[in-house]
């Protein structure tokens, strides 16, 4: 969901800010696990350009992990 929606993190910023703190709180968990970040490449196509994004798709999760202000 997140790879390819370069604009997910304009559309969370407009999102109430409940949503926003949910997100932002769920998604600060899962990067903290371990167990998430290195799985996370196995959500992408196994191919060198897919899995090139891996940088791509963890900056727009910590972008959205990001306490609301």
């Amino acid at each position: 969901m997140i790879d390819g929606r370069r604009e997910l993190a304009d559309e969370l910023a407009g999102a109430p800010e409940g949503l926003q703190d949910y997100v932002a709180a769920t998604l600060a968990d899962l990067i903290a696990n371990e167990d998430f970040v290195e799985a996370l490449p196995a959500h992408l196509p196994p191919d060198e350009a897919s899995q090139a994004r891996l940088s791509i798709v963890m900056e727009r999760v910590r972008l959205m992990a990001a306490p609301v202000e």
